[in-house]
């Protein structure tokens, strides 16, 4: 096997990943300047940062460019204060996310060039100044009630979950930490598709129907339901073969889990689904590299 090839095309992915990332970021940098000083705050434009940095943060960690990744996240936590009414989007803090935009440029170009990587040190440093201390506590409240609002009925949230998604850094782990940061997960359970995959559906309160719609990329949907409804029942297979009848009582088919390792078991297996995919793309990648015998 040629090794060096195989890991050259490998991080082929990652720095054209990257650079589309980094592009949407700018992008975004510029329409969030133009819309700083505006009375609302530009929930979509901080969504769109938002996600970058975060897919930024995850594709970094894959090919352990800690620099990277640990730069990503702090932008990606700033935007999350931001997001969450916890900071205030102030010129400084936006000159910040420029820069630290820019660092973490050249942090990828390092490690492209194989050259040394830049210092990551000063980002951090203005990031704990400037967002850590810019807390809306003392500010007054917003009096704009433009599409901003949390609605008051409960909302069913879909996320089924791909092998691009996780690629992406989009796991079931992000859509829920996106909800209980926003607004208060109520219920959440597996749901097994037509096609045989797997889906999570979370009964959530609180959270603004314009961010579930931003979201919509990243293999979310929503619905508005009556007030009292919850999730749907968990799709369960037949048994291929019935039982038979049996008048004699039994002990009842039940035994208590508790809800964190439930949620964890759901967790995993919507990892498995996608790694499964994942693995059979990147097993078609290397099978050239691989000496037919040991297939």
């Amino acid at each position: 096997m040629d090794q060096p090839d195989f890991i050259a095309s490998f991080m082929g992915d990652y720095y054209a990943e990257s650079e589309e990332h980094l592009a949407t970021a700018r992008q975004q940098l510029l329409l969030l300047e133009a819309a700083m000083h505006d009375d609302e705050l530009p929930t979509a434009i901080v969504d769109e940062l938002f996600r970058s940095f975060h897919s930024l943060k995850g594709i970094s960690a894959m090919v352990e460019l800690r620099e990277a990744e640990q730069l990503a996240h702090e932008m990606e936590s700033c935007l999350a204060r931001i997001r969450e009414r916890r900071s205030v989007l102030t010129p400084p803090v936006f000159e910040t996310l420029v820069s630290a935009t820019n660092v973490l440029e050249q942090v990828i170009v390092a490690r492209r060039e194989g050259a040394a990587i830049p210092s990551i040190d000063q980002p951090l440093a203005q990031f704990n100044a400037v967002c850590g201390a810019s807390s809306r506590q003392d500010q007054p409240p917003a009096t704009s009630t433009v599409r901003t609002h949390a609605v008051p009925l409960p909302i069913r949230v879909t996320f089924t979950p791909t092998a691009d998604l996780v690629a992406r850094g989009v796991k079931i782990d992000t859509i829920r930490t996106r909800l209980s940061d926003i607004g208060h997960i109520e219920r959440v359970a597996p749901q097994v598709t037509k096609d045989g995959g797997i889906a999570f559906e979370f009964l959530v309160t609180g959270i603004p129907e314009d961010t579930l719609r931003s979201w919509r990329d990243d293999g979310v949907t929503f619905e508005v339901i009556e007030e009292g409804a919850g999730l749907r029942p968990v799709d369960m297979p037949a048994p291929s073969h019935p039982r038979p009848t049996d008048t004699t009582p039994g002990p009842a088919n039940y035994v208590r889990v508790d809800l964190g390792r439930l949620d964890d078991l759901m967790r995993f297996v919507g990892d498995l689904v996608v790694s499964r995919a994942r693995l059979e793309d990147t097993l078609l990648g290397v099978e050239s590299y691989v000496p037919a015998a040991i297939w």
